[in-house]
């Protein structure tokens, strides 16, 4: 497996771009295949790619590495997408997740593996020679001016807010020197009708994890954080956030806005944010009204965990509180967390699953 996935790793790069991507879906579905089959350490060295990201690091042929780049971000953002249909498909997997036994040694240095690997794809991203972000600032400068998005070149767009997002010199020289920044942010706000009304499939649109990578790297600097809170895009989703119409949940990309709000959620100053357009109390007030189920169900699918903070409050809140099928719904959601080692789960995780284990069994006893 490991020689075929470098064989299509080499494939990625080829000039037919029918070819590059369906070599990049190819190489996700061994990645996938690789992790339930194979042993831990064999794994690590499968999912290493060594051929791709030697590739997507060499200035010399700008197309290869080019097309080796973004193929890294396609096989990310599929990795993502399947954590998330774990929130809301299968259920025997999210309980089955209770079973894991612990890492053994092979699964830990795996483990570490990973770190390296993770670590060299932030180098690669951050190698983004000045001549190039020059270029594609240049050119994005000129095709953003139109509102008809679908002409906009997203690679560069996807490029340049990774770029910004690990150079925080190229985000302030962005915001004060382009429009770029401010015109992506009228493309996401909801009555802009442009990022909003996209249908949505199944995999997490790139227009999405370009809004992500997006909100982080303006809730990096003040001067990104000042822009963010003059725009009109987060006021816009304060207003109607409460009022989402339940077709365009399922249809369009409308329910990814939670995916959105949850990366301003992972850090102290996004939190700021979302206090001072008062989401948080909107987050609240979701979970209080019962024929809205769905939106909960994206609120909850759509957090971000890793930090002790409203997030884990509201989960155990609809836990709680909720209907008997948001009660269940919350409960295989904490299941699945529980499953993929979320941070001190033992420590707020492990309490809320026995206290609902125990309301279960006094509700047994009283019927």
């Amino acid at each position: 497996m490991d020689r075929y996935s470098q064989a299509l790793a080499i494939t990625i790069q080829d000039q037919n771009k029918e070819i590059s991507v369906k070599s990049a879906m190819i190489v996700g579905e061994l990645l996938d295949m690789s992790t339930g089959l194979l042993p831990a350490s064999w794994n690590a060295k499968v999912q290493s790619l060594p051929a791709l990201f030697m590739s997507a690091s060499n200035f010399s042929d700008e197309l290869k590495r080019h097309q080796s780049t973004m193929a890294l971000s396609y096989l990310e953002s599929l990795s993502a997408t399947k954590e998330r249909s774990l929130a809301t498909g299968v259920q025997v997997e999210l309980l089955n997740g209770f079973r894991q036994k612990h890492f053994d040694d092979a699964h830990a240095k795996a483990a570490r593996q990973y770190q390296r690997l993770e670590q060299a794809k932030t180098k690669v991203r951050s190698q983004m020679e000045d001549g190039h972000f020059r270029f594609i600032s240049l050119e994005l400068e000129k095709s953003t001016a139109t509102k008809e998005f679908s002409k906009w070149n997203w690679d560069y767009v996807a490029e340049l807010v990774q770029a910004i997002g690990l150079n925080s010199k190229r985000l302030d020289e962005t915001l004060k020197g382009t429009r770029i920044l401010r015109r992506l942010m009228t493309f996401f706000k909801p009555f802009s009708k442009q990022y909003s009304d996209i249908r949505s499939g199944k995999a997490l649109s790139i227009y999405t994890r370009i809004g992500r990578d997006l909100l982080r790297a303006l809730t990096s600097t003040p001067e990104g954080v000042r822009q963010l809170c003059e725009h009109r895009f987060l006021p816009e989703i304060s207003e109607c956030v409460e009022q989402l119409d339940p077709s365009r949940l399922e249809t369009t990309l409308t329910g990814e806005y939670f995916i959105l709000l949850s990366e301003l959620g992972k850090t102290t100053e996004g939190v700021r944010v979302l206090e001072r357009f008062k989401l948080i109390n909107s987050f609240y007030r979701l979970t209080e009204i019962r024929s809205r189920d769905d939106l909960v169900k994206c609120l909850l699918t759509g957090f971000d965990y890793s930090r002790d903070g409203h997030e884990r409050l509201i989960l155990a809140k609809v836990m709680a509180a909720g209907s008997k099928q948001m009660r269940l719904f919350a409960t295989q959601h904490l299941g699945m967390l529980a499953r993929h080692g979320i941070e001190d789960f033992a420590y707020w995780g492990l309490p809320l699953l026995v206290t609902q284990s125990n309301q279960s069994l006094a509700l047994e006893a009283a019927m």
